[in-house]
Order: C-alpha cells, then structure tokens, then sequence
C-alpha cells in the first residue's frame, strides 16, 4: 500500500517511518507507548541447525560454483526421504 492508506497501522519497522507522517510527534509517540504496552511481544526465532547448515551449503553452492548447481542441490535435498538423516554429497 502506497502512503499507508491501507488503514492498518505498522508499528513494528522503527525505522520505516512512512505511516508516522500523518500524526503529530506527540500523537505517534502515544500510539506507539499504548500498541506497544498491549501487544508487547517478546519472541525471538529460532532457527534450527539443520537448517542454517542448509542454508549456508546452499549459499556457498551458489556462489563458488553458480545458481543452476545450487539449485541441483536443493532439487536433490528435497527428494530425499528424510532430509534431516541424510547429507548429500554434492558433485
């Protein structure tokens, strides 16, 4: 949505500040202390090993010997029955 017209308020970008045009400083500040307060969340993701491991031969398959050779890889690692048992060797 172009200008935040899309009537749904964000507030979880601290520094995109696009929506905050719109409002007195004061009145910004004051959304942000009473949203903030009421849905205050404090969640942090975890993302596990296998994963990262993954993500990071992926990367470096994509960078060392090109995306068509990445992308191989990731075609490979999901027909396997159990990608979280099994290490493909890669070429």
């Amino acid at each position: 949505m172009n200008l935040g017209l899309s009537s749904i308020l964000d507030l979880t970008h601290e520094k995109d500040v696009c929506q905050k045009y719109i409002f007195l400083d004061q009145e910004w500040k004051q959304l942000e202390d009473y949203f903030n307060k009421k849905y205050n969340f404090n969640i942090t993701a975890s993302i596990p090993k296998n994963v990262t491991d993954t993500w990071s031969t992926v990367a470096q398959l994509a960078i060392n010997k090109g995306t068509f050779t990445a992308l191989k890889y990731i075609s490979k690692f999901q027909s396997l029955e159990s990608t979280s048992e099994v290490n493909c060797v890669v070429f």
